[in-house]
Order: C-alpha cells, then sequence, then structure tokens
C-alpha cells in the first residue's frame, strides 16, 4: 500500500523555509542600516578629533607667532642701535674706510657694516661672512632706505629673507659726517633662524599617527609641519609620495572641516582640512579601521537576527517541557533575558573595543554583569524560600 504525501508536513516545510528567507532579507537589511549608522558615527567622531587638531593649532600658532616676532622685534630693534652707534663714531673719528668699519663690525657683533651715499651707492663695507652691499643693493635702494638720508630723523629696519632661506636683520640710520646711509646687518643661517625660532612642529610632538592620524601644517604652499615624517637636518620635510597625493586629494575633494573618502595606491583614507590662522592644517587617516568596524556591527546584528528564529523554537520548546513537568514558565523567561543580556553585553563590547574605546567597553560588560544580577533576584528569591520550606518541614518532623 502506497502512503499518501504528508501535504500538511510538506506545507508547513514550505512555511518555515518561508519564514527563514523572510528572516534573513531582515537581517540582511538591518545590517546594512546598522553597518551605515555605524560608519556615520565613526565618521562623525573622526571629523570632530580633526576639528580638535585644526582648533589646537590655530590657538598655539597665535602664540607662537607672538613669541617669534617679539625676538624678530628684538634683533631688529638691537641692528638699528648698532647702525647709529656707527654714525656717531664715524663723525667722532673722522673715517669710512673699510678697516674701520671692520673694527666697529667686530666691536658691535655684527656680520656687515654698510655705508651709502644719499642715493644707495656704495661707499664703503666691511662684511665677515659674505653678505653684505652685493647680496643687500636691491633692497638698500628701495624708496623706505632712500628716505631715512633726506630724513635725519628718519631710521629704517627690516627682516629680510634671503634666497637661501637664511635672514638679514637690517637696521639704517643717516651718516651724521656727510651726505648718506649707514647700514647695519646681522645675518643669520638656515640653521641658526631654526635655532633661535619656536617652531610648530613642536605642537605635533603629542600626536601620535594612531590616535590622531597624520597631520600636515602648510604655510604657502610649504610645509612647516607634520607628524608623517622627520624633518632633514636642515629642517626640511619631504612628505612620501602617498602623503602628498592624500593631501592633494584633500585640497581638490574636500570642504573645510568636512570629512571626505580620498583614495591613494589602491587604499582609502579619511582626510579633511582647515585653516589655523595662516595655515593650513590637514589631517587623514586610514579608513581601514572605520570599515572594519561598521563591518563587525553589521555582521553582529546579521547573526543576532539570524538565530533569533532558533531562538524562537528553543523558547517553544522548552516551555513545552517546563508545562508537561508543570514547572513555573517564569524561569524560562527570566534564562531568556539573561542569555539576551548577556550576548548584547558581550556584542556590545566587542564594537567599543572595536573602535578604540577600552575604558567603555569594560563600563558596558560591567552594566551587563548588574542587570544580569537584578534579573536573577527573584530566582534567588524563590531558592532561598525553597529551601526555608524544606528547612521547616525538616524541624517539624
Amino acid at each position: 500500500m502506497i502512503d499518501a504525501p504528508d501535504h500538511a508536513a510538506q506545507e508547513r516545510g514550505n512555511r518555515s523555509a518561508g519564514a527563514w528567507l523572510l528572516v534573513a532579507l531582515l537581517g540582511i537589511a538591518l545590517s546594512v542600516v546598522a553597518g551605515m549608522m555605524s560608519y556615520g558615527y565613526m565618521t562623525a567622531q573622526a571629523e570632530q578629533r580633526f576639528a580638535d587638531v585644526v582648533d589646537y593649532v590655530a590657538t598655539q600658532s597665535l602664540s607662537y607667532d607672538a613669541f617669534n616676532s617679539a625676538y624678530t622685534t628684538k634683533n631688529l630693534i638691537r641692528v638699528m642701535e648698532i647702525a647709529g652707534e656707527t654714525a656717531r663714531d664715524m663723525e667722532r673719528d673722522g673715517s669710512v674706510d673699510n678697516a674701520m668699519l671692520e673694527q666697529y663690525a667686530d666691536q658691535f657683533n655684527v656680520s656687515a657694516l654698510i655705508v651709502t651715499d644719499a642715493s644707495g651707492n656704495l661707499v664703503s663695507e666691511s662684511s665677515t661672512d659674505g653678505v653684505g652691499y652685493e647680496s643687500l643693493a636691491t633692497y638698500l635702494k628701495e624708496a623706505p632706505v632712500l628716505e631715512v638720508a633726506a630724513h635725519p630723523l628718519k631710521s629704517y629696519t627690516a627682516r629680510i629673507a634671503l634666497a637661501d632661506d637664511s635672514v638679514a636683520d637690517i637696521g639704517c640710520v643717516t651718516r651724521q659726517d656727510d651726505e648718506g646711509i649707514v647700514v647695519a646687518v646681522r645675518h643669520q643661517s638656515t640653521k641658526a633662524v631654526a635655532s633661535n625660532t619656536l617652531k610648530l612642529q613642536s605642537l605635533l610632538d603629542g600626536y601620535e599617527t594612531i590616535d590622531s592620524g597624520n597631520i600636515v601644517i602648510e604655510s604657502d604652499g610649504k610645509v612647516v609641519a607634520t607628524n608623517a615624517v622627520e624633518p632633514t637636518v636642515l629642517g626640511v620635510f619631504d612628505l612620501p609620495a602617498t602623503d602628498v597625493f592624500i593631501v592633494d586629494g584633500i585640497k581638490d575633494r574636500c570642504l573645510a572641516g568636512k570629512v571626505r573618502l580620498v583614495n591613494a595606491d589602491g587604499e582609502w583614507y579619511l582626510g579633511t582640512f582647515g585653516k589655523a590662522h595662516k595655515f593650513y592644517v590637514y589631517t587623514y587617516a586610514s579608513a581601514q579601521r572605520y570599515f572594519e568596524v561598521a563591518a563587525a556591527v553589521a555582521a553582529g546584528v546579521l547573526i543576532l537576527v539570524l538565530t533569533l528564529d532558533e531562538l524562537a523554537a528553543m523558547s517553544g520548546f522548552l516551555r513545552e517541557v517546563l508545562g508537561r513537568y508543570q514547572i513555573d514558565t517564569a524561569y524560562l523567561t527570566v534564562m531568556l533575558k539573561v542569555i539576551g543580556v548577556a550576548y548584547l553585553a558581550q556584542f556590545a563590547s566587542d564594537l567599543c573595543r572595536d573602535a578604540g574605546e577600552g575604558a567603555v567597553a569594560g563600563k558596558v560588560e560591567l552594566a551587563g554583569r548588574v542587570l544580569i544580577l537584578a534579573l536573577c533576584l527573584p530566582v534567588l528569591a524563590a531558592i532561598l524560600e525553597l529551601i526555608g520550606s524544606i528547612l521547616s518541614t525538616y524541624a517539624a518532623i
């Protein structure tokens, strides 16, 4: 005899497969949403962290500029005073030859003393390091300097940046023994300027790339500080080609203060920039960690949703068993709540650790333990009550 097909069982199987497919689709949708929300949260955190870097550089650069300006002003005042003292000594000694200027230069500790006529043409000079009239002639014939000769009470001082990145501080006063100008020059090499100037590079000493990403500070298109590479002996920053490409990508794609994805050599970076006083600050970090956290959140949500169907089946089976032996199902409810809290607490703490928030992860685990203890209190009370009744019965016997 051939058994008739069990259409009811087949229908239940079809419904079960359809329900599982629906749960799977729901899980995928929720995991995508959760991943996107996680990525958005992580990028918002990165945006705030990058903004803090820009604000810090902006605040500190003002202090650095104030110090450097004060140091420069002090030097300029000093060379102008030396020019005035030289003019008075020249009038007293009645000589403007090179030998006498050499004595004055040695006495006043300057690199050069220059005497010109009222038109800025050389009369005599003394230079100890080759930076003299020939190097400064263009500047000494400009109107602000020549006006000193026409107005005896007027003086002029300035810091001149030379082609080799060294500087010359000049002080100009009117000659007292004849028409013309006396110029005192104090030349500082690039190394000397660097040693006497507060550098923005020191601002980045506390910024590790693993926490804050790479930071590049530019002024007039030139890198003046970065935590990406160490400076050369001359204080120059040679960025690797990848970093140069990333900074250029940030310039092309990003709005100030807004994080954008930039691809360099097949790797994605999150980057942005901001204006800090007279500097442009570019910050960027590998996006891999952010992608990994978003993927972990999406995978966790998907796994959680896909296991709900099995958890529901398990719950039904346990309820059936407890009902068969007339055991209170309240204990099952407590057990399922404890399992749920434990899973969610572990899931949340792992996400916090993946995001680099170890302290928050520890607090999440502590909160999970406290909740589990609170859920178990009714069970503990029932156990104590049972023990008490057993003891009472035993005492009565």
